[in-house]
């Protein structure tokens, strides 16, 4: 699973430029600043392959953030989240029946 994230202190926020290729592709609005309590929206495909397509450093061009995609293995009924510490991210792989 890849899961986009932010690689810096400040905050994660996408550039105009992938915003605009959303749109372009899905035909939906994307909010620039996500937050990590949406994992559904980091983890998109879509969105994914949109970033990996222009490329990170375009991702966060004058946006003030450092996004990069994370792959993980995420074993079988386990789930994710994002934490953050000043706006630097990183992914913790939970058990089953975390809450």
């Amino acid at each position: 699973m890849k899961i986009l994230i932010n690689g810096c202190f400040g905050g994660f926020k996408l550039s105009k430029e992938i915003a605009k290729e959303w749109k372009k592709t899905t035909g939906r609005y994307i909010d620039r600043i996500i937050s990590r309590s949406d994992p559904k929206v980091r983890s998109d495909p879509t969105l994914i392959e949109i970033v990996e397509r222009i490329g990170c450093s375009k991702a966060t061009r004058s946006s003030g953030s450092e996004l990069y995609i994370e792959t993980i293995t995420l074993p079988l009924g386990h789930t994710f989240i994002i934490q953050e510490y000043d706006g630097l991210e990183s992914v913790v792989i939970c058990p089953p029946n975390y809450k």
